[in-house]
């Protein structure tokens, strides 16, 4: 909601009430709309934009500069987390060709075999859901899992990153399912 008046000195309170609730639901709603206010523009301001599903601060007022404060379409890792996260050499090692230093077996697909993802998630007894471009959401029993995200073949159980094998000739097509099933046999056990 984004109906902020500035209340006249000369205004009786009875005049007020009305301006003075329609104030504090803008301040409850974070000015939400979907577009930016016009008006009574204050420094330090927000806005949830409502079509975008962003948050918004105001840096400069007479600029009108709204700068991005958080996106919620997106998934959130803190800056320490990614900065401390650790992949054994073991798992890159075999990747590299030693005499031409590139990596091998460059025919592997990108995606996951979606009709096998989800012949997997119902044995399993999970319900999926599209949360956006690539990006799945998984629910057993009417709570979350884990989301994963098919073209990059990455599952994450909001306390760990897990990349599966993409399927290739070289390491067989099957590497990923086990490794799926493993992940989900952890997630339920826990």
């Amino acid at each position: 909601m984004q109906k902020l008046v500035t209340i006249e000195e000369a205004w009786t309170l009875a005049n007020s009430l009305g301006y003075i609730n329609d104030n504090f639901m803008s301040l409850l709603t974070n000015n939400a709309g979907i577009s930016f206010p016009v008006d009574n523009l204050t420094l330090g301001m927000v806005c949830f934009r409502t079509d975008q599903l962003k948050l918004y601060n105001l840096i400069n007022v007479e600029r009108e500069i709204w700068v991005l404060t958080a996106d919620l379409t997106q998934t959130y890792a803190t800056k320490e987390y990614v900065d401390n996260i650790k992949i054994p050499l073991d798992r890159v090692t075999d990747l590299i060709d030693e005499s031409t230093k590139k990596i091998k077996d460059m025919s592997r697909s990108n995606f996951t075999p979606m009709e096998r993802f989800h012949e997997i998630l119902n044995d399993h007894g999970l319900q999926a859901m599209n949360v956006g471009i690539n990006h799945i959401r998984i629910f057993r029993d009417g709570r979350k899992m884990f989301d994963y995200y098919p073209l990059r073949m990455k599952l994450f159980d909001y306390h760990n990153w897990y990349q599966l094998t993409y399927p290739s000739f070289g390491n067989g097509n099957g590497k990923w399912e086990q490794e799926l099933q493993e992940i989900i046999g952890r997630l339920s056990a826990a």
